[in-house]
């Protein structure tokens, strides 16, 4: 009885020792997001200054505060930039020649950019609203409209034309005005928006308008009236321009460049796809960018 009661002990822990038991599956794995080839860099330290000025702080003097500057395409080693200001007149332009470290005063600047044209000719809008052209050595300084209506400037590629916006009236809508290098009005075209970027498409500019309630780029052909969308804000238009501040595009014409509240941004005209270059941070913004004619560098 006691090798019956042995056996049967042994062969029941034999059973419950072979029973598999049952196991909790293993949860699947998130799918992982592709790899960014180009990641942004996290908020922290700002970066190394650009080549030859690095950083400098100037909040101490507003008056040598820079709120933009770009290589004078023309003539090697000189520069022009804008100060900030305090006194009468703020932003205020400068030509500089970094070997010999002298400035020439070119003039006071609004909210636009100026542009500057193959032959040395730089034109800009004033706080007056009117146009103005002047060579980059600070001569020949001449106003080209009158009115106080007008702003940002562009030179087409020629550098016989410019382009720029007439504000709207009690009495007329906006438009874009094609104006020849003595401020004679060639053409005038209907837009909503004072930015624009002539293209290397003789009569083609990039405007912005406005489609499903969104800020949109588009290139329009002047002549016929054609549009291709290169690309549109992810904002809902508030009633004021948002997403596309100081549009500009490279000699080769790939990209276009703005910043807004998230840094300088930059899109793929063939292909549309936006990346972000410059990212906003708590202790650093970036603006007005502004592409090398020689180089395709960014400077902002």
């Amino acid at each position: 009885m006691k090798a019956f009661t042995s056996i049967a002990f042994v062969a029941l822990a034999l059973v419950f020792s072979c029973k598999k038991e049952k196991t909790t599956p293993l949860p699947e794995p998130a799918p992982t997001s592709p790899a960014n080839p180009n990641p942004l860099p996290a908020c922290a330290n700002i970066p190394q200054g650009p080549q030859p000025f690095g950083w400098k702080d100037s909040s101490a003097n507003e008056d040598e505060n820079v709120n933009f500057f770009r290589a004078q395409p023309y003539k090697a080693g000189e520069y022009i930039y804008c100060v900030n200001g305090t006194i009468f007149p703020q932003n205020r332009m400068y030509v500089y020649n970094y070997s010999s470290q002298q400035r020439i005063l070119l003039g006071e600047r609004d909210e636009y950019l100026p542009s500057l044209n193959i032959n040395g000719w730089m034109v800009y809008s004033k706080p007056d609203k009117n146009i103005y052209k002047i060579k980059l050595n600070g001569d020949s300084l001449t106003q080209l409209t009158s009115g106080g209506l007008y702003a940002n400037p562009q030179w087409d590629p020629s550098g016989k034309y410019i382009y720029c916006y007439q504000q709207t009236t009690s009495l007329s809508p906006s438009y874009l005005l094609k104006l020849n290098s003595s401020g004679q009005t060639m053409a005038a075209y209907p837009t909503l928006y004072p930015n624009s970027v002539p293209s290397n498409l003789q009569d083609n500019v990039y405007l912005l308008t406005v489609n499903n309630n969104r800020l949109t780029v588009i290139r329009r052909n002047l002549i016929t009236n054609a549009e291709i969308q290169i690309t549109a804000s992810g904002l809902t238009l508030n009633g004021t321009q948002n997403d596309f501040f100081n549009i500009c595009c490279d000699p080769k014409e790939e990209f276009l460049y703005w910043n807004n509240t998230k840094g300088i941004l930059r899109c793929n005209i063939a292909n549309k796809q936006v990346d972000t270059l410059f990212k906003n941070c708590g202790n650093i913004t970036y603006l007005n960018p502004i592409i090398s004619q020689k180089h395709l560098n960014t400077t902002c």
